[in-house]
Parts: C-alpha cells; structure tokens; sequence
C-alpha cells in the first residue's frame, strides 16, 4: 500500500466516508480499491460465466490471451478481469460521442470499450482498483494509467 492509499483511508475514515468516492475537481473520484474477487483464480470457458458487475475489477475470467486494444462492441465481462490480470486499464464509456477523444487519447497500455451498463459517463478499471467520472478528464485517466497499469503483473 503506497502513502497516497494510506492517505486516502486516513481521510475516509476521519470524514466518516462522506467524502470517499466524491468526483473532485476533475469529474473523477479517487482511484477507489476493490477487494480482490475471490474466484479471480477461476478460468471459464463460457464468456457469460464472468463477473456480473459491468465494469469488474477483478474475478473469473478466461484463460488464455490478454485482448486489450479497441472495442467497438462491449467487452464481455469474463475477458475484463484477464486484461486487467495482463496488466492493461479498461477505460469504459457510456456515450458514444465520448469514444473519439478516448481513442485518440489512449496508449499501449489502454483498452477502450463502450458499455451502456456503467453507472458513471466514464470507469477507468485496473486490478482491484476503480474510477468513476462524469466526464472524459484525460489527465485524471492519464494519472490512473500511470499509477495501476500494470499493478497485477
């Protein structure tokens, strides 16, 4: 754990978590940590046996590959968990008119998919970790990527 997750559980707990998850300045929340879903370990052969939650941090996935890149459909949820494992971020979108700036903005070590599910315009998920944001703040996202990129390797 690095003094910034430190930090930000100190502050948590001090405010009583009403300012925990809070988008700031920038439209996103703090990079929130997830626990690790215990049947992360799980391989399925079935995409539809994935996580349920749209945007997953973790959990069973399928075995082989890691197919980061970009997404013109929505990215099954049983092959989030294994990019994530290969040490990319998902950056996930509701609205289609946000998908140009994300796909000029991202790198080597982004996947870009759409999804309708998610509860905010924008999640950004890496292993175990989660952001939220209400608009696309590719500053914030640029920092999230540098931060948990590559986390579960």
């Amino acid at each position: 754990m690095t003094v910034r997750h430190l930090s930000v559980i100190v502050v948590c707990t001090a405010t009583g978590l009403s300012a925990c998850g809070s988008a700031g300045e920038s439209g996103c929340t703090d990079p929130i940590e997830e626990p690790i879903d215990p049947s992360s370990a799980v391989h399925v052969l079935d995409p539809a046996d994935g996580p349920t939650d749209a945007a997953p941090t973790s959990g069973p996935h399928i075995g082989v590959g890691s197919p980061g890149g970009l997404y013109a459909d929505v990215l099954p949820s049983a092959i989030q968990p294994r990019v994530l494992e290969g040490g990319q971020v998902i950056v996930q979108y509701r609205d289609e008119s946000d998908r140009d700036e994300l796909v000029e903005w991202r790198d080597d070590e982004t996947t870009v998919a759409p999804n309708p599910d998610i509860d905010s315009v924008i999640v950004a998920t890496a292993w175990g970790v989660r952001m939220n944001c209400e608009s696309v703040d590719t500053d914030a996202l640029a920092d999230f990527v540098d931060e948990f990129a590559r986390a579960a390797r």
